[in-house]
């Protein structure tokens, strides 16, 4: 089988460094300029084996683009790129994930080739694709909060999309919960003030099922937040909330509607995202 070398490309994103005074307890030090750790990779089956040369079809082929967030400068990226690593990467560093991923899909792709596709020959359902890429909206000495989304096709009918967001408390130095920026004691007004911006999204009246919008009923609050400088963000991939017809869903409730339900660090943190992102 014919192989294609995989190449290892570090390209530095720049990212804005915000230096100027805040309120809240001091901490030392600079926002960390993130770089991408970025690898991609074309595996391609046997074309003497899967490509009619009366059609003159290409070989299927499966396409991985990896694009990793990686921490420098200030003398806490240690502990928080090891932060991000244990909560997006396995605990991984950059290369030794991109080389784990691409060998298992490797593995995965080959495997049903083996299972499927002899019998059904080269088609588009053997064309997976495979993609990680990252975000990070707020940068701060404080706060980062930074998001890794997937967006793949490994066969079936349709490809999907998953987000997961990090709000990374640097003075702690620590993955920050929901229960820290509201208490659980209050968690429930803060499911109302989601169900309320769901709601004004979709543009349902009062009294108008969620259904009636294109969502599930039964609205559960999910912990996958995070912080912006309008807003607390909730986020839910495809099937959580809504058919998969209707996407990603995301929805900000503005700080001024859900002040008075924050924790004392929640106020903090909330303030440095207004000022900082």
């Amino acid at each position: 089988m014919k192989k294609k070398k995989r190449v290892f490309l570090p390209v530095v994103a720049a990212v804005a460094l915000l230096a100027s005074c805040r309120s809240g307890p001091e901490t030392a030090g600079e926002a960390p300029e993130i770089s991408a750790f970025k690898v991609e990779e074309t595996i391609i089956l046997e074309p003497e084996r899967n490509v009619s040369p009366e059609t003159g079809g290409t070989a299927p082929r499966m396409r991985i683009s990896l694009s990793i967030p990686v921490l420098s400068g200030a003398g806490e990226a240690g502990p928080l790129q090891q932060l991000i690593q244990n909560a997006l990467y396995k605990g991984m560093d950059p290369r030794t994930y991109a080389g784990a991923l691409i060998t298992d899909f490797k593995s995965q792709y080959h495997a049903a080739w083996e299972d499927y596709g002899n019998n059904q020959g080269p088609g588009e359902i053997f064309n997976w694709e495979y993609t990680e890429t990252w975000e990070s909206p707020v940068n701060t000495p404080l706060l980062l909060v930074l998001s890794r989304e997937k967006e793949y096709y490994l066969g079936g009918a349709h490809g999907m999309r998953e987000q997961l967001w990090l709000v990374l408390d640097r003075e702690k130095s620590r993955h920050t919960a929901l229960a820290d920026i509201v208490p659980d004691e209050k968690q429930g007004l803060l499911a109302a003030a989601a169900l309320k911006a769901l709601r004004e999204k979709a543009g349902l009246k009062e009294g108008e099922p969620l259904s009636q919008g294109g969502y599930f009923e039964g609205f559960v609050l999910t912990e996958n937040f995070y912080l912006l400088p309008g807003g607390m963000g909730f986020h839910w991939d495809p099937y959580e909330i809504a058919p998969y017809s209707h996407g990603p869903v995301d929805i900000v409730i503005p700080y001024r509607n859900i002040r008075d339900l924050l924790t004392p660090w929640g106020l903090i943190l909330a303030e440095e995202a207004r000022k900082r992102g």
